[in-house]
């Protein structure tokens, strides 16, 4: 039996599919979880018996259908929809944020951001293969955000006439306004989406935590890769190398989250819904449906601030979507590009078959990890 549950928060009901019964009907309702008794099908054309389910929801509703039951959705698989209200003040201490009428966030906390970070008295980052300090908040007491990891590639969304040549001809006046680089200083912190910059000199001091082997910037207690050296002479830390240590926890950061941070900010930013992921010679188009979803799947995962997104690797589709429409492009690094595929693929084998796929693209919901600010 595979299960789906998602809460369809613009008409306000529980949508809820059961797959792989042959039959399956409503017994209770409460807050959090539906009852069901439902009969699988054998192997060898014995009946079998019936059984009793509790299905976990996705947060806390109030339910006013109770007296109602499924009906034949398709092959082998039932749907039930049921009039809910979330309860909003319970969902928020679970982290689910607002979504506004386009179906996206009206803001995104960004992980081990400026803010973020500045909610702690003390902090320190550490390598995340053998937990030495690489340094703490004392180290760089000023901590600054940076833009969007691609946003000289949105100028042409923020700007309709853009200087590119002086009135006499002679030079490129966009070049030197706008491509002009980004150096924190040397008490500075500049916080990407999945990375963090600082000057070099982190790697020169007495008390040496970092080294630099040719681009490459790496843990001097284990020689473990932390990040690289940037053409402009800056330590380029990734996030997804680093522990972040506070008085009271330990943070680790998904390789993943560049690529969702990357498809959220495009989507809302530019309004667009197609990012095509690359990594050397192979790419992943992602489609982009909405964000802010709380859904369960196979009982098991249940995902808030969670994206619907198709997907595809096939070369024919995405030449032919991009051709249709317009498609971000970004580059990103192995890891987090395998992580993404396969989070992907772990998630749309839960799905039920008939939701697993739209035309020729697969189905999957990404979860969208967020540090909430209690």
């Amino acid at each position: 039996m595979k299960t789906f549950i998602e809460y369809l928060s613009r008409i306000q009901c529980l949508l809820v599919i059961i797959e792989n019964v042959q039959y399956v009907k409503l017994l209770q309702t409460t807050s959090d979880t539906i009852t069901i008794k439902f009969q699988d099908f054998s192997s060898d054309g014995i009946p079998c018996n019936e059984q009793e389910a509790n299905l976990k929801l996705p947060g806390t509703y109030s339910l006013t259908d109770e007296n109602i039951d499924f009906q034949p959705y398709k092959d082998n698989s039932f749907q039930l929809r049921l009039k809910a209200t979330c309860n909003a003040s319970e969902n928020l201490q679970t982290g689910i944020l607002a979504v506004n009428r386009g179906g996206f966030y009206d803001g995104i906390p960004e992980k081990w951001c400026r803010k973020d970070l500045s909610m702690y008295d003390v902090f320190q980052f550490n390598c995340s293969n053998c937990k030495q300090k690489i340094f703490d908040k004392s180290d760089y007491p000023k901590l600054s955000d940076m833009p969007s990891e691609h946003w000289e590639e949105l100028m042409d969304y923020w700007h309709c006439h853009k200087p590119h040549i002086d009135d006499d001809g002679t030079h490129n006046i966009y070049s030197t306004k706008y491509n002009n680089k980004l150096k924190p200083t040397s008490s500075e912190l500049l916080l990407g989406g999945p990375y963090i910059l600082c000057l070099s000199q982190l790697a020169d001091r007495t008390n040496k935590t970092v080294y630099i082997e040719g681009n490459l910037v790496k843990c001097s207690g284990c020689h473990y890769e932390l990040g690289t050296l940037t053409s402009d002479n800056l330590i380029k830390l990734n996030k997804w190398n680093l522990i972040l240590e506070t008085d009271s926890t330990q943070v680790t950061f998904d390789p993943i989250d560049e690529i969702l941070m990357s498809l959220v900010i495009f989507s809302v930013e530019q309004s667009g819904r197609y990012t095509l992921v690359h990594h050397g010679t192979e790419r992943i188009l992602l489609w982009l449906f909405n964000t802010g979803l709380s859904v369960t799947v196979d009982n098991s995962y249940s995902l808030n601030n969670s994206m619907k997104v198709l997907y595809t690797t096939d070369e024919g589709v995405i030449e032919v979507t991009m051709k249709k429409h317009n498609v971000d492009e970004i580059t990103t690094q192995r890891l987090p590009f395998t992580r993404c595929i396969s989070e992907l693929q772990l998630i749309n084998d839960k799905l039920p078959s008939s939701l697993q796929r739209f035309e020729n693209c697969k189905l999957d919901l990404f979860i969208y990890r967020v540090i909430l600010h209690k």
